[in-house]
């Protein structure tokens, strides 16, 4: 257990509407959001660090820093520039909101969820792990083995109050553990994928600045270069990684669900019928779009959804940070 200290503490303003308890709630964990605050933990060969966010005051979010070393002015203007961006606290999202005040799914954001925003995870392995671990399973499944990833070979740092957190295990750490360790997390086939994705970037093949700065087109074409990344985790990495809301991550559930609620007379779309679809509905929101109907669902099955199954979990991504239990 690595025990951390305060360095920092500042506030940010945030772009109304806002909604930090909806953003923060949203595919989070046990050991990352208790209700009110927000630890985002990070651990790069030997740094620790915690960024400690909310409660939301009104249109202000008051941020703790916590590290293991103390930190220079830059990169502490660094973290707080990532933490800004990764909560979208200045992200404005009235035109989304006009987009779909009438649609018959995604309406319900509009009032329900009216100033909730997509937490990014601007760190691309980060986010990788998140669409290889997503890849034809279902939403429990899925966030089940990234939290078996977190438990079994993240960092745990403690906070001078005594509270604990996670650190996920940097690319080096996961080909050091090698498939075995991984599939001991119920990964399956993917430990492969993820060996794959560290490998390219423990060799500098994928270079995430100039990521950052590609075309769509490009960093699309660059992911798609590692073995077992397909167009689906390779889109959706984009999207959480660089809130590239132009990505659409087209999936099974995703080609059965669009035709039911939205009326179209065939049960399953391709690939092209449905980015055609989701171009024409959402032009370039269709990523943010995909992403918020995970939420509205509450990323139930399709068959679920299309009632041909009794829902199996309570688990949903609003209350995966409730209902997942705890790592100690």
């Amino acid at each position: 257990m690595e025990p951390l200290h305060l360095i920092a503490k500042t506030v940010v303003r945030v772009q109304p509407p806002y909604r930090f308890d909806l953003t923060a709630a949203a595919y989070s964990f046990p050991w990352q959001f208790d209700g009110h605050r927000l630890l985002l933990a990070s651990w790069e060969e030997g740094l620790a660090t915690v960024a400690e966010v909310g409660p939301q005051q009104e249109e202000w979010l008051p941020i703790s820093i916590y590290a293991n070393v103390q930190l220079s002015g830059r990169e502490l203007r660094r973290m707080v520039q990532d933490l800004v961006f990764g909560i979208g606290a200045k992200e404005d999202l009235t035109s989304f909101y006009r987009k779909i005040r009438n649609d018959p799914l995604l309406r319900d954001v509009v009032n329900r969820f009216h100033g909730m925003h997509m937490r990014a995870r601007p760190d691309l392995w980060e986010a990788l792990i998140i669409a290889i671990l997503n890849q034809n399973t279902s939403f429990v499944r899925g966030w089940s083995m990234i939290a078996n990833l977190y438990a079994s070979l993240g960092h745990r740092l403690l906070l001078p109050d005594g509270r604990k957190t996670i650190a996920l295990p940097r690319p080096g750490e996961v080909l050091e553990a090698g498939p075995s360790a991984l599939k001991k997390c119920g990964v399956g086939y993917r430990a492969q994928t993820l060996i794959a994705v560290a490998e390219a970037l423990e060799q500098d093949q994928i270079q995430t600045g100039h990521l950052r700065r590609a075309s769509d087109h490009k960093a699309l074409e660059e992911l798609l270069s590692i073995r077992g990344i397909g167009a689906y985790s390779a889109s959706l990495a984009l999207l959480i990684a660089h809130r590239r809301y132009r990505m659409l991550p087209i999936d099974r559930w995703l080609t059965r669900i669009i035709p039911h609620f939205y009326h179209i007379p065939k049960p399953v779309l391709t690939r092209k019928e449905l980015d055609e679809f989701a171009t024409r509905r959402w032009g370039n929101w269709r990523g943010l779009s995909v992403f918020f109907m995970t939420i509205v669902t509450e990323a139930r099955t399709a068959r679920e959804l299309l009632g041909q199954r009794k829902p199996l979990s309570r688990l949903t991504p609003l209350t995966l940070w409730q209902r997942l239990p705890a790592t100690s």
